[in-house]
């Protein structure tokens, strides 16, 4: 979910996923950083017009997470 401010991913508990290891990865596009918790993480950074890439990279990034 992009709010205009920050990227926040959510995974339900019963999804194996550790969000952790994808939110910095998309905050480095937005020039800033990310983390949080395994099934919730936010990030941001100045670059917001880097978002569409940003979300491309975290919907491709969790796809491949999930075929582990």
């Amino acid at each position: 979910i992009y709010d205009g401010k920050k990227l926040v991913s959510m995974a339900s508990e019963n999804v194996d996923i550790d969000l952790k290891e994808i939110a910095p990865e998309i905050g480095k596009i937005l020039g800033g950083s990310g983390g949080g918790k395994t099934h919730m993480t936010q990030c941001g950074g100045p670059n917001k017009n880097k978002i569409d890439e940003a979300l491309l990279k975290a919907k491709n990034l969790t796809k491949m997470k999930l075929k582990k």
